[in-house]
This record gives structure tokens, sequence and C-alpha cells, in this order.
């Protein structure tokens, strides 16, 4: 067991034992602080007899869990801790634990109490006297013992470097952690230069549970470790979780305290190059086991076996990596780095004493800032850092740059409304006929027409379509200074109208040798009639591909000027034209 007996000895060595440190009685004394007695007319719930530690008073009295023949082989009796001005008070209750809940008098529960000054510096006495004499206490209550405590816990916690004693495992089970509930989950800030043993610790190192090395006395960083309510105690006479074990462990070491010999062994260390004083006064300077035995007038002696380690810390080095303007500073010892200290090396001491250097570097990389300006057009988008953009924007991003710090970028994005253009969407012209398209498009537009077959130039605004290929859609792809592009298209629509001869002549032998009207698409509902000039018909088809060869019944008819009649319909619209055909022979 981890116990200093510095008190012990100077008891001793000064004679001033004021009690038997014998306890032969049988039954451990739990003095405790009744919650009406001290809370001036307030809810202190957490004593043994306040509603929050309601959980661990059931425990307390179950006889299956403390007495003969129980979990702890225990015997309890609780005595309210009243009327105390000094230590002889307490002793006269014949107090063997005094357990002195949370009075908090501040609203975040880590310090100030409702409990005097007087009954805290009494009670400390008391303990101060024997090293059987054990007090529990939480944290605004331990300031006289030279803690403070801050709402700094980080959850789960665990067991401290140290074997015994462990509340951790105890004759209530074991378990590897625990959890604090509650708004106030309280850690040790600091602690008296006399040291102490980490009983246990949260999961960023530090101390939650402590042995005061003065003392002898169990200190909570937490009250809520040990109640229901806002902590995991469960209402119950029954062992039920991780936190019913702790609780119940505590109090059977508490026990354990009252009830032994005067037997004590503890754990120290003795620094490189340096010596050790042990309780009896011997100075040593070699690691290894030493036995003490302090004498005592009332026949209790003291037989202390001290383990003594040497203790070589080792260096420390601490680097961090962060930003201009994030506020990280880092202590050590009386020492602060931040940006205007970035390095230094710092000679602390260990809770032996032992020297150990810490090398401190730390770097804040700079932050940046850009801007990003750019045109949209109008119902178009596009995406910028994760950050779509359809519209008009003027916004700030604030992003992380190469080095993981701030990028701040200012972003101004107008919308570009395309001008009107003045285009026919439809064009009706006779086949074979050109014709010239009419943009109004400002000079600093880019112009691109598809396909480009028959057009005088595919990039420029008024194109001549020479009307050979008679394609029936045009696009035209107009592109502003900015990039922004509209595509409008044109539908084409050619009137078929049939080239007529106005003179043939059968001897040619060649197309000059017949007459037919030539046309370069289908013409439907065709008919071709002609007439001589007394209106007698002399030739009549429906077949756009028959001609007129200047006979009639296979008789060649005489030279002159006849006249024609041609009906179609050539899929726009329909036609009926007249006119003269001359035979030349």
């Amino acid at each position: 067991m981890n116990i200093r007996i510095t008190c012990l000895f100077l008891f001793l060595h000064f004679g001033l034992f004021s009690q038997d440190c014998c306890n032969d009685d049988g039954v451990a004394v739990i003095c405790y602080t009744p919650e009406l007695v001290y809370c001036n007319g307030v809810s202190c719930p957490y004593t043994l007899d306040g509603a929050f530690m309601d959980g661990l008073s059931q425990k307390l009295a179950n006889p299956a869990n403390f007495g003969p023949g129980s979990i702890s082989d225990c015997e309890l009796s609780l005595v309210p801790l009243v009327g105390i001005n000094n230590a002889a008070d307490v002793e006269n209750l014949a107090c063997d634990i005094v357990f002195l809940g949370n009075f908090a008098t501040d609203n975040n529960g880590g310090g100030g109490t409702f409990l005097p000054l007087l009954l805290l510096e009494s009670v400390k006495e008391w303990s101060l006297q024997c090293t059987k004499n054990l007090t529990i206490l939480f944290q605004g209550e331990a300031e006289p013992w030279g803690y403070l405590v801050a709402n700094d816990n980080m959850n789960p916690n665990v067991a401290g470097n140290v074997s015994e004693p462990n509340i951790f495992n105890g004759p209530f089970g074991s378990l590897t952690q625990f959890n604090q509930g509650g708004t106030f989950q309280g850690t040790f800030v600091d602690s008296p230069e006399t040291g102490n043993t980490i009983l246990a610790r949260d999961n960023n190192n530090r101390p939650t549970v402590v042995l005061d090395n003065l003392t002898n006395d169990i200190i909570f960083a937490d009250v809520g470790i040990m109640c229901n309510g806002p902590g995991d105690v469960t209402v119950s006479p029954e062992i039920n979780n991780d936190n019913d074990i702790l609780a119940c462990n505590v109090m059977a070491l508490g026990c354990q305290i009252a009830f032994s010999q005067n037997n004590f062994y503890m754990d120290a260390e003795l620094c490189v190059g340096a010596s050790y004083v042990l309780p009896n006064g011997e100075s040593v300077d070699e690691p290894g086991e030493y036995e003490v035995v302090l004498e005592s007038a009332n026949g209790c002696d003291s037989i202390i076996t001290v383990s003594l380690d040497i203790s070589d810390p080792e260096d420390f080095y601490f680097d961090y990596s962060g930003c201009v303007g994030d506020d990280f500073s880092f202590a050590v010892g009386s020492e602060v780095f931040n940006e205007d200290v970035t390095s230094g090396i710092v000679t602390i001491q260990n809770q032996w004493g032992c020297d150990s250097t810490v090398y401190v570097n730390l770097e804040y990389k700079e932050n940046s800032s850009s801007s990003f300006d750019s045109i949209i057009c109008e119902g178009s988008s596009f995406m910028f850092n994760d950050l779509l953009i359809s519209s008009a924007v003027d916004t700030q991003l604030v992003l992380l740059n190469a080095v993981s710090c701030d990028s701040v970028i200012d972003v101004y994005v107008e919308t570009f409304y395309f001008q009107e253009i003045d285009l026919v969407s439809s064009v009706v012209i006779e086949n074979n006929a050109a014709y010239t398209f009419e943009l109004d498009v400002p000079d600093d537009y880019d112009i691109l027409w598809s396909p480009s077959n028959d057009l005088s130039c595919s990039d420029c605004p008024n194109p001549i379509l020479n009307n050979t290929e008679n394609i029936d859609v045009y696009q035209v792809s107009i592109t502003n200074p900015f990039g922004c592009t509209e595509v409008y298209e044109v539908a084409m629509t050619y009137l078929c109208k049939p080239y007529i001869p106005n003179v043939f002549s059968p001897i040619l032998g060649d197309q000059n040798g017949v007459f037919r009207p030539v046309a370069p698409c289908e013409l439907i509902d065709y008919e071709l009639l002609i007439f001589d000039r007394w209106g007698n018909r002399v030739f009549e088809s429906i077949n756009s591909d028959e001609s007129w060869d200047g006979t009639l019944n296979g008789r060649d008819l005489n030279i002159g000027v006849y006249v024609y009649q041609l009906s179609y319909f050539n899929g726009v619209e329909a036609s009926i034209i007249a006119g003269d055909i001359t035979l030349l022979r």
C-alpha cells in the first residue's frame, strides 16, 4: 500500500500523540456531514444522507456487502459529524473514517463549500494524527488539503500507475474504467508539494482520484464518481455496474486502512545522483527495499517497507503545428509558449522532484486570402470549390489552404444577359434561287454557321446561301466576349419551281429536241397539256418524266407557236402555269 507516513514520524519525534492508533473495537465508524446541518437552507444532496448518495448509503447498509461474513467483512456504523471545533471533537466521536460530502456554493460545483473552514481544518488535523485516520473528501472541500479542481475531465477514467492501493481491483470486483457524469466533471489542476499517489486518471492523463501523501486521505476531483443522479452509482443495495464496484471498493479500502496493523508499504523514487531520506531519518542513495521500524510509546509500532526505485525522467519533446491567430499556447511550469515565444527548453520536476527537460517547438503557419471574379452566362452554372454558382454571387468562402490554415476567398460573380438577336426562325425561298441572311449582331460577337455547305462564309453575320444542296436546317452559334454562347436554328423551306423551255427542235436530237418541264424535286399531281393555235389538244401527260417530241399520233406537226398548261403540287403549294412554246424544224 503506497502510504506516506511523514506525519506519523513527526508526531513520534515531538511526542505529540493524541490518540491510540490501534483500533480493535471491530466496528468502522463513518462520521459524515449531515445535509440539513450544513446547507444553510438549500439542497445539498451530495452527502451520505442526501438524495444523490442514496445509492451508496443503501449499499453500505446492505449486510451482504459490509458486515461480518459479507463481501468486505467490515461492520459499519454511521455517526453525524456535528459540533466540531477541533481535532479532539472528531476523536471523541470515535471516528475511523470521516466522509465529507460535497457542499458546493458555486453554480459549477468546482469550488467553494458551505462546510465551515474550522470543521475542515479540524478534520485535517485529526487525519494527520494517525495514518489510520482516513478522510474521504471531494472537490471544493479539498482546498485546505492544497488541491484545486477544474471542469476539464475527459472520459473514460482509468487506473493510475500504482499497484497498491488499487480501487479498480477490490473485494467488490474489478473494472477497467469508469465515467464521470453531470455538468461538472473534475480533474485536479493543482496539488500540494508533499505529493500524492494517483489512484485514477482521465483520458488526458489528468488525475481524478488521489491518495494524499501527507494525510493518507482519499480525495476525489468530482463527487459524481460516488453518487447517483448526476453520477452512475445505482439506487439499489446491490452491486450492478462499474461505478457501484468502484464506490464500494473505495469504502472497503477505508475499512482496510482503519483495521490494518501498523505495517505500511510505500513506493518511492530516487532521482539519479541524489539521495533519499527514509522515515527514520536515514539517507540512502541506492535503489532497493528498506524496512524501517518506528517505535511507539502506545505499543503500536509501525513497520514501514519502502520500495525505492530510480526515477530517471525522459526528456519530452513537444512539437505543434498550427495557424496564425488560433490562440494556441502551451505552458510548461511557469513558462508559456505561444505565437510570441515559439520555442524553448524548460527543466521541470516530476512528483518525486527529479528533473526532466522539455523541448518545445511551436510553428504557426500563415493564413491566406484571395479573390475570385467571374461572369456567369444567364441560365448556366458552374462549380467553384464545392459551391454551385447559378446566378450573381457576392460572398466570402473560408477554406483550408495547402498548409491546413484558413484560406479566405472573396467571390464576386456577375450574370451576363445575352443581347437579343433578331433572327428569323424559318425562310421560304425558290429552289436554285440565292438568299442572303441578315443578322444584327454586335461587332465583338463571334459567329459560326453549321453546316457551312452552300454558304458564302461560315463566320460572318450575313452569308449568302447559294441554294444548291437543299439543306433543311442551319444552326448559327453566337458567342459574346465573355464566352457566353446562344445557338439559333433557321429552318429552310425550298419552293420547287420547274424550268420550262420556250423553244425546241426535234431535229437537234438532244435534250433540246423535246419539250418537258424540268424540276429539281418531285412534282405531285403532275399534268401537262399542249394545244395548237386553234385550241386543239396535241399532247397530254401525267408523268413528269415524259416529253413531247412535236408529233401527234406519230405525225410531225407544223412549226409554229403552241400553248402549254402545267399543273402540279411541289409539297408546299399547288400551281398552274401556262405559256407559249415554239416548235422549230
